[in-house]
């Protein structure tokens, strides 16, 4: 009996995603449903100055892009002292030449014409301390990738939500643009630095599993890019140690690495809501069905009187020999 229920979900499920796009309508907005409001995207970090980009919110069903705010006045602050006032920015980027430093609160005061006057703060949490290492691979299989493993050794002190990935970096060649393409010589080919992600996939019990699929042929978890360190399993352990592998290959002279941030909690709620947003969307970027069953998921923000975020995070880079 519970094997011919079990049967007849799964068909009602079936033909309810066959008649779907026959059951999808388009709706008109009134225009006094969209209140158009101001946009801040900020994300202080030590490793530059300060800077937040403003810009105008769109109504849901428009197809055109966002526009720079240019005539705004913004005010930088440091533990609520100004820092400085920056005004009439060409494109809606406001920066103020000030790196911020870990353990201090910044805050946006902006002014647009017309506007309530909005404002935003966030504090600057600890760099991650954390040391990664690369294991040789299987001597049985040339071909397998290492292993690796992320320990972090001051997560009991900072309590900050951590995310990371790994990458490689390379010097590739390509042709410089404008170039002939009937006659190949060598002054038309220039070299720069690509940079990869290389899949992480782990079943380590540190990692939050929101963002990732069960990758049958590894057996292992495939994490979307970057993978953030559970808070909750790691006060069992103040000091994890995340063994992962990797999905893609790497070359003899690719230079490998691991970038690993502290976000603070309000930039921490911020990036899980807006990836959880994009997993749950309607539809693809091409259009066709992404998700019959999507409903809306808010994204987090801390901009008061407006939209975005000004969210604080402290980045480390970490190389692999």
């Amino acid at each position: 009996m519970n094997a011919i229920f079990e049967m007849s979900k799964v068909g009602a499920i079936i033909i309810a995603l066959l008649f779907l796009q026959g059951c999808v309508k388009t709706v008109d907005l009134p225009d006094n449903v969209f209140k158009k409001q101001v946009v801040a995207v900020g994300t202080p970090n030590p490793d530059s100055v300060l800077s937040v980009r403003l810009t105008y919110s769109l109504r849901p069903d428009t197809t055109s892009s966002y526009q720079g705010i240019t005539n705004a006045e913004v005010s930088f602050l440091e533990d609520g002292v100004v820092l400085g006032k920056v005004s009439n920015a060409p494109k809606g980027v406001y920066s103020f030449n000030k790196r911020p430093v870990a353990g201090k609160r910044y805050a946006i005061r902006v002014n647009v014409p017309g506007f309530d006057e909005i404002y935003a703060e966030d504090t600057i949490p600890q760099a991650p301390r954390v040391i990664s290492s690369k294991f040789a691979s299987n001597p049985n299989n040339p071909n397998s990738s290492p292993d690796f493993e992320l320990r972090i050794t001051n997560y009991a002190f900072t309590q900050t939500p951590i995310w990371f990935g790994i990458y490689s970096t390379r010097k590739v060649r390509g042709v410089k643009p404008g170039s002939p393409t009937g006659e190949v010589t060598p002054d038309i080919f220039y070299e720069y630095i690509s940079t990869a992600n290389l899949g992480l996939l782990s079943n380590s019990q540190y990692l939050d599993r929101f963002n990732s699929f069960f990758d049958g042929l590894s057996g292992k978890y495939s994490f979307g890019d970057p993978a953030r360190v559970d808070p909750v399993s790691t006060t069992f352990d103040p000091n994890p140690v995340i063994r992962y592998t990797i999905a893609n290959q790497i070359k003899k002279d690719d230079q490998v690495f691991t970038y690993s941030f502290a976000a603070s909690a309000g930039y921490d709620r911020y990036l899980k809501s807006s990836i959880m947003a994009y997993q749950n969307r309607l539809l693809d970027a091409s259009g066709a069905l992404n998700n019959p069953f999507a409903e809306p998921t808010p994204v987090y923000s801390n901009i008061k009187n407006g939209l975005g975020i000004w969210g604080a995070y402290n980045a480390k880079r970490t190389v692999l020999q």
